[in-house]
C-alpha cells in the first residue's frame, strides 16, 4: 500500500508491472500529485482498495491513478473508517464486477459513471448519491435498494439502459417521494420488476409511478400500499394476495 504522506507519484512509476494485482490506494489530507500513466501496462490489476479514515478526494474525468487500467478492474473495496467516494473515482471501469462498500456514507457525482456492474446493492450506510453516480452503466441490471432515507438527485442511473428491475429490501416503511423525484425518476420508463422483501410493509407515496414497462410485483411483507405509488404504471394485471 502507498504510504498516507505520499506526495507525488512520477509518470510511468509501475509501468509493465505485469504481476500486479491489488493497488492500496491511501485516503489522504492532501492531494497526491500523480499522472495518469503511473500504472500503464499493468494488465494484471483487478482489485483496488481504498484505505484509511476519512473521506476521499474529488477527482476530474479521465484523472484516477488508475486511468490506463481502468479496464481491467474487477473489484473495488472500501477500509472500514472510509466514509465518502469521490467524484469520478472510478469512471469508466467496465470490467467492475463487485462493490465492497463497508462503511461507506456518501458516493460523489459520477463516481461509477460507465462501470460494468451488473447487479448494484445500496447499502443502508450509504446516506447520500451524487448526480450520475451510476449513469451510462451499461451492463447494470438489477438495483437493490434500502428503505432507509438517502439524499439523491433524480439522475443517478441516467444512461444505464438496461436498468429494469429493482428490489427493495430493509425493514420497515419505505421513505415518501413527491412526484417525479425518486432515485430511478431518469430511468423509471425502463422498470419491468419490482420486488419488496419481506421486511417492508409500507410502499412509500409516488415510489413507482409511471413505470410504463411494469408488469411484475413481488409484494414481499408489504402491508400498506402509499398515495400514488404505482400511478400511470403499465400494470396489465394486478395480483394482490
Amino acid at each position: 500500500s502507498l504510504n498516507s504522506e505520499l506526495q507525488t507519484i512520477k509518470s510511468y512509476a509501475f509501468v509493465n508491472c505485469s504481476k500486479l494485482e491489488t493497488f492500496e490506494y491511501p485516503v489522504t489530507t492532501q492531494d497526491i500529485q500523480f499522472d495518469t500513466t503511473i500504472m500503464q501496462g499493468c494488465n494484471g490489476l483487478t482489485t483496488v482498495r481504498i484505505i484509511g479514515k476519512g473521506e476521499m478526494k474529488n477527482w476530474t474525468s479521465g484523472r484516477q491513478p488508475w486511468y490506463t487500467v481502468r479496464n481491467k478492474i474487477t473489484s473495488i473495496e472500501f477500509g472500514d473508517e472510509v466514509t465518502y467516494v469521490g467524484s469520478y473515482v472510478f469512471e469508466g471501469t467496465i470490467g467492475l464486477e463487485t462493490i465492497d462498500w463497508k462503511n461507506i456514507k456518501s458516493i460523489g457525482s459520477n463516481a461509477f459513471t460507465g462501470c460494468g456492474i451488473k447487479d448494484l446493492k445500496i447499502t443502508e450506510t450509504i446516506n447520500n448519491i451524487g448526480t450520475t453516480a451510476f449513469g451510462s452503466c451499461p451492463n447494470l441490471k438489477t438495483l437493490k435498494y434500502p428503505i432507509t432515507s438517502i439524499t439523491f438527485t433524480t439522475d443517478i442511473f441516467t444512461g444505464s439502459t438496461k436498468l429494469n428491475t429493482i428490489e427493495i429490501y430493509g425493514t420497515g416503511s419505505m421513505q415518501p417521494y413527491t412526484h417525479g423525484n425518486q432515485p430511478w425518476n431518469s430511468i423509471k420508463n425502463q422498470i419491468e420488476i419490482i420486488t419488496f422483501g419481506e421486511g417492508i410493509n409500507r410502499i412509500g407515496n409516488y415510489s413507482f409511478e409511471e413505470t410504463g414497462k411494469l408488469h411484475t410485483i413481488n409484494w414481499g411483507g408489504v402491508k400498506q400500499i402509499g398515495e400514488q405509488s404505482f400511478a400511470s404504471s403499465g400494470l396489465k394485471t394486478l395480483p394482490i394476495s
